[in-house]
């Protein structure tokens, strides 16, 4: 009878031990999962701010087309030059990056299933944001409103997702 005691006690002690490595293990896939979300909308925001950048630069070849009489093309041929098919280039393969990582954070664990939606809203905003870096629209006084407004919105989505992240 002792041994089945014991036997039982050590089950139930052995049991416990697995069940609690087993909840610290899922807390730290959890709590990694977190911080890769973080990541992802830090980098988000770093790429929307380059594109928010990319926009100003646009303002100025609108300037120099005025000024000298040419079409946005043209102007940004003489101001921009191949940078501009350079930057085009690392938007497309950042924007590319950044979509492989948000594969990687799907199907997001309940505890970060808020946090997971709000990084959706501020990835789609980037978008749209890198859409118009890449592509500027016509007429300048619309596309500078349009890319101030998707930025000050991005900015405050983001906000909100690392204020649920606890950042």
């Amino acid at each position: 009878m002792d041994r089945s005691i014991f036997t039982i006690g050590g089950t139930l002690l052995l049991s416990v031990l697995c069940l609690s490595v087993s909840c610290q293990n899922r807390t730290n896939k959890e709590e990694l999962y977190g911080m890769r979300v973080g990541d992802l909308s830090d980098v988000i925001l770093t790429q929307s701010s380059a594109c928010l950048n990319q926009s100003k630069a646009y303002t100025a070849v609108w300037e120099y087309a005025k000024v000298k009489g040419e079409d946005f093309d043209s102007a940004a041929r003489h101001i921009l030059g191949p940078a501009r098919a350079e930057a085009k280039e690392r938007f497309i393969q950042n924007k590319m990056k950044i979509d492989d990582f948000l594969q990687k954070v799907e199907g997001p664990p309940e505890k970060y299933k808020s946090s997971y939606e709000k990084l959706l809203e501020t990835y789609g905003l980037y978008v749209k944001l890198h859409d118009l870096a890449l592509k500027p629209s016509a007429p300048q006084e619309e596309y500078e409103a349009s890319v101030y407004k998707l930025y000050d919105k991005l900015l405050k989505e983001a906000g909100e997702l690392h204020t649920l992240l606890g950042k």
